[in-house]
């Protein structure tokens, strides 16, 4: 929670003034929590629910597709 007080003040100033936060904003405490938080969605539910749920999505990477992951890299920076 800590971390999410830190953040709040520009949050609150962006949402009165327009403009958005950068993930480097939100700081690594934030990232962290949200990466704890998250991983079980992830891990439970990215096989078994999501991809069969988008379009052909599911016989498209058995066939081979080329996939590119260009998301957060995590807390660890993808180290």
């Amino acid at each position: 929670m800590p971390a999410l007080w830190q953040v709040l003040p520009k949050v609150k100033e962006r949402l009165r003034n327009g403009g958005g936060l950068s993930i480097d904003d939100y700081g690594r405490e934030w990232c962290e929590g949200m990466e704890r938080f998250t991983a079980t969605w992830f891990e439970n539910f990215l096989l078994q629910e999501w991809v069969p749920k988008a379009d052909h999505l599911k016989q498209r990477l058995e066939a081979g597709a080329h996939v590119t992951d260009i998301g957060y890299r995590g807390a660890d920076g993808g180290a």
